[in-house]
């Protein structure tokens, strides 16, 4: 498992060394990482596209990962989109990256996106 912020384990046992994920083994995962990589996004959509509006498609965080680290990662996300006016969707209601587990109830996702 990864947490957030953490360091990515040595994937090389679990995944290809041509696969993509196979150069995250090892690397530091970290929050200003994800407001340095919107900030680059909206640099090249000031130049390419301004005055466009924004839509983060989907983002999330898979359930089996440590719920501190998901609540953290959902709120960093949504936080670096909705600084800069992003609209934003989480990856799904009631599955592996829910806001709701089966029962109805809110998980870490949920209170990561809305803080009570």
């Amino acid at each position: 498992l990864v947490n957030f912020p953490g360091t990515v384990p040595d994937l090389s046992k679990v995944v290809a060394a041509d696969h993509w994920a196979a150069k995250l083994s090892q690397t530091e995962l970290k929050v200003e990482d994800v407001e340095a990589a919107f900030a680059k996004a909206a640099a090249w959509i000031e130049k390419h596209a301004p005055g466009k509006e924004v839509y983060l498609g989907e983002f999330g965080c898979y359930e089996a990962a440590p719920a501190e680290s998901r609540r953290t990662f959902i709120t960093t996300v949504r936080t670096a989109a909705e600084r800069r006016g992003w609209g934003w969707a989480v990856w799904d209601y009631k599955s592996s990256f829910a806001v709701r587990g089966a029962d109805g109830k809110p998980t870490v996702v949920l209170e990561g996106l809305f803080k009570r």
